[in-house]
């Protein structure tokens, strides 16, 4: 059973880089049960993008090896450049194959990368997706991220990501998938407190709806805007 509050291990980075490059192939067919809200709340993000000025840039952190709900973000705007970052090499090397096998691969820069350390001049983006990736960052980590999509976002973009509906300080899980070398770890402020921590960052939030998935576990899509 995953442990409760643990203390933040310091190579927790490093932990989950290791992690995830292990998982890889696991997570990838693991995922697809998650790919429909995916595909849900980035169409959502679409509709919510203005229609007068098409996206050029989006970002998204915690690619993983890209899936439906990204290529549907790139083949709805064919001029729109993603930069996608991920912590974990292996993931990135299998986005990048998939991105050269749809053809995305002009669309498309690889930052490999804790999220903490991105660094991008302000209103850079039109569009920043976090699906289950923000959720493994310390909490404090969270809201320096999110407080930083504020910045990158330029009037009238569009953030998209989930966060756990629990509130919790710290999770661990020492067999992940089943797999040896699966440790993980998550946190998360729980619903109301994500929702304002998006709030706090500048963005208005247009969605904000909970679903629970097969495993029972509940997370807030959310979905908002920085104003114009």
């Amino acid at each position: 059973m995953p442990s409760s509050s643990p203390p933040i291990p310091p190579n927790l980075k490093s932990r989950i880089e290791t992690s995830y490059n292990a998982l890889a192939p696991t997570y990838q067919t693991w995922k697809t049960s998650h790919d429909p809200l995916r595909l849900k709340y980035t169409q959502t993000l679409l509709s919510h993008l203005s229609p007068s000025h098409p996206p050029s840039r989006a970002l998204e952190l915690g690619c993983g090896a890209l899936g439906p709900a990204t290529s549907l973000l790139l083949r709805s705007h064919p001029s729109l450049h993603l930069t996608c970052n991920d912590i974990s090499p292996t993931q990135l090397e299998l986005a990048a194959t998939e991105a050269g096998e749809q053809g995305f691969g002009a669309q498309t820069t690889f930052v490999r990368g804790d999220m903490l350390g991105l660094s991008f001049a302000g209103e850079t983006f039109d569009a920043v997706l976090g699906f289950y990736s923000l959720i493994h960052l310390p909490r404090d980590e969270q809201t320096a991220v999110v407080g930083k999509v504020g910045e990158w976002l330029k009037p009238g973009g569009v953030f998209v990501a989930n966060f756990a509906e629990r509130e919790v300080g710290g999770l661990v899980e020492e067999r992940w998938l089943g797999e040896r070398e699966g440790w993980m770890y998550w946190s998360s402020w729980g619903t109301e407190k994500s929702v304002r921590m998006v709030e706090e960052a500048g963005l208005e939030v247009l969605v904000k709806e909970v679903h629970t998935d097969e495993d029972g576990a509940g997370f807030v899509w959310v979905v908002a805007r920085k104003p114009r």
